[in-house]
């Protein structure tokens, strides 16, 4: 079996990869425009926004929920 060495791969990233990511994605949603996985996704004004923490045995979780009703 081959070892999963690559952040990729593994999904583990240096905490500086994260924190670029989230500021794309912040920058992103503060324009108005969000592309991800080849979809463009307009961001209304208003949106809603969830932040969880969860503790388990030995890690922690961190969950950001962004939702808003989609225009017809």
């Amino acid at each position: 079996m081959e070892e999963k060495t690559t952040f990729e791969q593994t999904g583990h990233y240096p905490p500086h990869h994260i924190a670029h990511r989230l500021r794309r994605i912040a920058d992103s949603i503060e324009h108005g425009q969000l592309s991800l996985i080849g979809h463009d996704i307009t961001i209304p004004d208003i949106i809603h926004m969830k932040i969880e923490l969860e503790e388990e045995e030995n890690s922690f979780e961190l969950e950001i929920e962004l939702s808003w009703p989609v225009r017809a």
